[in-house]
């Protein structure tokens, strides 16, 4: 039999704030892979947040879960038994996982992105092609 440990968030080896950023839609890019890139920049205040992407601007909230979600992160595993032999192996072994953090909220975005205009440009209109 396999084992699992899941150490408390108060035993964990590793903390961290973490929110999930829900999005209606979806984000498209000249590249197909998008690790490592900066996507735009985001600012929160108590209940609103904001996420700038270029020359747009989303506007979120922030919702409380239904339930709550624990984010684990796999820390190694061990035997369990000392006088395990070769063939008890998977008997023996036991895989932990540390408790990260609890999420309990998350930060919607249901509206379409509105553009941002630089003030000495606003009511211009373009001319020509």
């Amino acid at each position: 039999m396999v084992h699992a440990v899941i150490h408390s968030l108060a035993n964990s080896d590793d903390k961290h704030d973490l929110v999930i950023l829900e999005f209606q839609g979806s984000f498209h890019g000249t590249s197909d892979e998008f690790g490592g890139i900066k996507i735009g920049e985001i600012h929160v205040d108590k209940d609103k947040a904001y996420v700038l992407i270029g020359h747009h601007r989303i506007e979120g909230v922030r919702k409380k879960l239904a339930k709550p979600l624990a984010v684990i992160h796999k820390r190694g595993t061990t035997t369990t038994d000392s006088d395990a032999m070769d063939l008890d192996q998977q008997e023996g072994m036991a895989t932990e996982y540390n408790v990260t953090t609890i999420i309990k909220e998350k930060i919607v975005f249901t509206n379409r992105p509105r553009l941002i205009v630089k003030e000495s440009l606003r009511g211009l209109t373009k001319i020509g092609g």
